[in-house]
């Protein structure tokens, strides 16, 4: 890790810039990760200030983990200038999961690339996990970004892509969410040793290839788009109404996970990344009551209205047992039934 860790601290300050001038889509607020002893209530938090040249160069220097920041996927006017799919692998290292996670990765980024939208392919932590990133020549509007990385997962028919996270992860910001998410940045991962790795014509890149590959990228010109991607900019909207009828058969949990990222079976439930704050590790947990009722539990702290809120869901039309027109009261998931 040094050596490439040595290669991104010599062109810091060139990183720096060019994350500045194509990559940084808001200047008053971004994602801060903390030092590792004190992440007891998450890896990050968003900090409010003027973002400042010295912290970008300070995140592509890497001296700690504390120095890592991300970025907000979109600006106060709703645009984005990059958008983004997240291909997480976490826990003990699994080689079928990380081939199949390198298989869909790569298979995203070829997609992309012919569809005339160069794109970025990076390893993120050495686990199997990949970034893909598209960064566009200009700022498009963001509901146009989630519409196409909403498409590319939707049509993909690979499984694994069906779990994979967007950045941004809504159509546009709003009251419920008025910074809406970050990512983080190329360089140095937050936790472990690890330097990111950029896919180039044939190979992986990593130190000095892997600067140059990022100083290099070719923009996306968003006219590439495809018309029909932005259909995929309503899945909310769909969600929310006509999904809500009591007739739909669909049971109240099955709502809930299908909204969350990084589900998995946890005991008499299930566990997922909550989405009330940076979550890079599943904290929050999610069962069914035995009168079909929904427990959540956030186990970072995060309130119930909080996550309520931040899956942008409306308990009184989602909330509902199939067959009955009132809505099922939701109750907390205290730690007294948690699993």
């Amino acid at each position: 890790m040094r050596a490439e860790l040595c290669a991104w601290r010599d062109r810091a300050e060139d990183l720096a810039a060019w994350a500045d001038q194509y990559l940084v889509n808001r200047r008053d607020a971004w994602g801060q990760y903390r030092p590792l002893a004190d992440r007891a209530t998450g890896a990050a938090a968003i900090r409010r200030s003027q973002l400042p040249h010295e912290d970008l160069a300070r995140h592509f220097c890497g001296e700690s983990e504390a120095d890592i920041i991300g970025l907000l996927t979109t600006s106060p006017g709703n645009t984005c200038r990059w958008g983004a799919i997240d291909i997480d692998a976490h826990g003990v290292v699994d080689r079928n999961v990380v081939a199949q996670n390198r298989q869909a990765a790569m298979a995203l980024h070829q997609r992309l690339e012919q569809l005339g939208l160069p794109s970025l392919l990076l390893s993120s932590n050495g686990r199997g996990g990949y970034h893909v990133w598209t960064i566009f020549a200009e700022p498009v509007p963001s509901t146009r970004v989630f519409g196409l990385l909403r498409w590319l997962l939707a049509t993909s028919g690979d499984e694994v892509l069906a779990k994979a996270e967007t950045f941004p992860r809504q159509a546009r910001l709003n009251f419920r969410t008025p910074l809406g998410n970050f990512l983080r940045l190329p360089g140095r991962h937050h936790t472990r040793r690890y330097v990111t790795r950029i896919w180039g014509r044939d190979r992986w890149l990593a130190g000095a290839g892997a600067v140059e590959a990022l100083l290099e990228q070719r923009l996306a010109n968003p006219v590439h788009i495809p018309a029909e991607s932005r259909l995929f900019a309503l899945p909310q909207q769909v969600i929310r109404r006509p999904t809500a009828s009591p007739n739909t058969g669909r049971r109240p949990i099955d709502l809930v996970l299908a909204r969350l990222h990084g589900v998995s079976p946890s005991g008499n439930g299930w566990s997922a990344r909550c989405p009330a704050h940076h979550d890079s590790n599943p904290s929050l947990s999610v069962a069914e009551g035995d009168d079909g009722r929904v427990l959540l539990y956030c186990h970072a702290g995060c309130t119930f209205e909080q996550v309520v809120d931040a899956l942008e869901m409306d308990t009184s039309e989602f909330f509902r047992r199939p067959g009955r027109s009132r809505p099922v009261r939701i109750r907390r998931f205290t730690r007294r039934n948690s699993t």
